[in-house]
């Protein structure tokens, strides 16, 4: 159906986590888990076979008026930086002939500190107390034993929309509140497990991918202090330039939250030398430089829910889920 249509838009996919189905034990978030294998091998075969892949390069020539895409153009894209992007995503990708683009919380991967929304979820899991009670930043209870799934709901929400929140600090005082251990032997452990290395970064961009920044500590980017802002951004940037040695022009938002009708924060994108920004709006984009903000690209998240028709039914016909 797409194939035969005139090509009106860009469809860009985002995912997090590739991986198989996890048992009971598994204390991270779940809630990034957006496909498995051999699901993923089925979304991708599709795309290749039925759209035509995209690369940055190509997006970018585009946004710059330097060339046009091709038809039926849909993007590939990964966040946050989890391993099993190189273990289960990267071999399917290459299978396929996609050049897939993946952003990277920078300070993560370098600093080996476990993602804040994986350590929320495993310190809510491993939590014995029945209820808990938070002082900082403002005083909340925490019905943990009766509704574990809203605490976390709760928790996290804190982080994304806390302005100035110092994140060490909420998080200690969280795992103290759950009488969850924590130290640094045991982060070490979930990170190796979790999180890429800067080799498996260089990997990345060795095998064709496309690499991008997902800001250095993924807070939402209206809740950095504006003093803070353009070393978040400009930081991530030169950490990740550092270690693949080519330039980074792509950049994510964290939580995927678009910064459309935030001018300062806008105004720090551009001076933090990115090109192209991408939110989550669960949407296709039109297919007209007119129309098409670069620092608002909208991407459509696939997710565990997502059955591969309904993937199928969108990219075939975008209008399907709303056109930005």
């Amino acid at each position: 159906m797409r194939s035969r249509r005139p090509p009106r838009w860009l469809t860009v996919l985002l995912y997090h986590r590739v991986m198989p189905r996890q048992g009971d034990g598994f204390d991270l978030d779940r809630a990034v888990i957006d496909s498995r294998p051999d699901t993923f091998e089925r979304q991708m075969r599709f795309v290749a076979s039925a759209c035509t892949p995209i690369d940055l390069t190509q997006l970018l020539g585009f946004l710059r008026g330097e060339a046009g895409l091709p038809d039926n153009p849909v993007l590939v894209t990964f966040d946050d930086g989890y391993r099993d992007n190189c273990e289960h995503a990267l071999p399917i990708l290459r299978r396929h002939g996609i050049r897939g683009l993946f952003f990277i919380a920078s300070s993560y991967v370098g600093e080996r500190r476990l993602f804040w929304w994986d350590r929320i979820a495993y310190m809510v899991r491993q939590s014995q107390v029945r209820v808990a009670q938070l002082d900082y930043p403002t005083r909340l209870v925490l019905r943990v034993g009766e509704e574990p799934g809203q605490v976390a709901r709760m928790v996290l929400k804190i982080v994304k929309t806390c302005r100035g929140l110092d994140l060490d600090r909420f998080l200690g005082e969280l795992g103290r509140a759950l009488g969850v251990p924590w130290d640094d032997a045991l982060e070490r452990r979930l990170v190796e497990q979790t999180i890429m290395t800067w080799d498996d970064v260089r990997a990345l961009h060795a095998a064709g991918m496309d690499i991008g920044s997902h800001t250095r500590t993924h807070r939402v980017l209206d809740t950095v202090e504006p003093g803070e802002l353009a070393a978040e951004l400009a930081q991530s940037r030169a950490d990740i330039e550092r270690a693949i040695g080519a330039k980074v022009t792509s950049l994510s938002y964290p939580v995927g939250r678009p910064i459309r009708r935030l001018p300062m924060i806008e105004r720090a994108v551009r001076d933090a030398g990115y090109e192209v920004g991408f939110s989550v709006e669960a949407r296709a984009n039109v297919l007209s430089r007119a129309a098409l903000d670069p620092l608002n690209v909208t991407r459509m998240p696939v997710d565990g829910t997502l059955s591969p028709h309904r993937l199928a039914a969108l990219l075939a016909a975008p209008e399907l889920s709303g056109v930005a």
